[in-house]
């Protein structure tokens, strides 16, 4: 009979000590999945900041903005911004700029990686570099409408836009899409 009993004693034990290997098993499961997360965040954060040019290097040459420096601007956050920067075609916008631009690497000759590093880390804004582009063309373009600027299309150059004042002056920049158009009305709007 005492074989008996402690043969059921050691199951017991066997299954309790099963049991708790299970737990602690999850429980690392979750600290490695966390910590590789953290580990792939860093990586990335490592790589774009390996891949960004120095302010020697960016578009313009010393100073990295060729006088092109524009005032950082924040973004009002609200329910309606926070989801239209959620949605495909808001994802499909960032996409077609960086790919127009040249791609991940490149830099968008209006609003420079410098700035929006500047930006970055005077917690102006926690996007990426391409959606801090987009939203600041967004931005750019609401404030020229909103000032009732115009874009209208290029008669010397089909395919390309100019923006007009509200006093009908028309730019001397043609641009290829009609939002760079709508940017540079914006900006011309804020004086840069």
């Amino acid at each position: 009979m005492l074989g008996l009993e402690q043969n059921r004693e050691q199951r017991e034990h066997i299954a309790d000590l099963t049991k708790k290997a299970e737990i602690a098993s999850v429980a690392v499961k979750e600290e490695l999945t966390e910590l590789i997360n953290t580990i792939s965040m860093l990586t990335d954060t490592v790589t774009t900041m390996d891949v960004l040019p120095t302010d020697s290097q960016s578009v313009g040459g010393p100073g990295g903005d060729g006088g092109l420096s524009t005032p950082p601007v924040q973004l009002e956050k609200t329910k309606e911004t926070d989801d239209m920067y959620r949605t495909p075609e808001w994802k499909a916008f960032v996409g077609s700029i960086m790919s127009i631009c040249g791609g991940s690497r490149s830099e968008y000759h209006l609003f420079s990686r410098h700035d929006w590093r500047q930006d970055v880390y005077s917690n102006v804004t926690s996007f990426d570099y391409w959606e801090w582009v987009a939203a600041k063309i967004h931005h750019f373009k609401e404030k020229a409408i909103h000032a009732n600027y115009s874009v209208i299309e290029d008669s010397e150059c089909p395919g390309h836009y100019k923006f007009k004042t509200p006093e009908g002056m028309v730019s001397d920049i043609s641009c290829y899409a009609e939002w760079e158009a709508w940017c540079h009305a914006g900006l011309h709007l804020a004086g840069c």
